[in-house]
């Protein structure tokens, strides 16, 4: 499965909005997490079942630190080339 997916991460106070597009329909999405760098380790951050909206919010971050984030999109049981990598930094308050 080929599917362009571009995402955006925008901190809102103490969390970073996650949104994105995505180029075909009916597909959901998992999303990851990398507070070490670009080039990971990731985790999924969607962990019982993908999720079907364009848009997540995580609530699971310090201040000060930086983030990283992609999405892949699931159809039918297979997972697509994840997306570009979004960074994130939340502001300390």
């Amino acid at each position: 499965m080929l599917l362009e997916l571009a995402i955006m991460a925008l901190t809102a106070g103490h969390h970073v909005n996650l949104n994105w597009e995505e180029s075909t329909p009916q597909v959901e999405f998992n999303i990851y997490r990398s507070y070490q760098g670009p080039d990971g380790p990731w985790r999924k951050l969607n962990v019982s079942s993908p999720w079907p909206y364009l848009t997540y919010s995580d609530w699971q971050v310090r201040a000060g630190r930086t983030y990283w984030y992609y999405v892949t999109a699931v159809s039918g049981g297979m997972e697509s080339a994840p997306s570009e990598v979004a960074e994130a930094t939340v502001p300390t308050p």
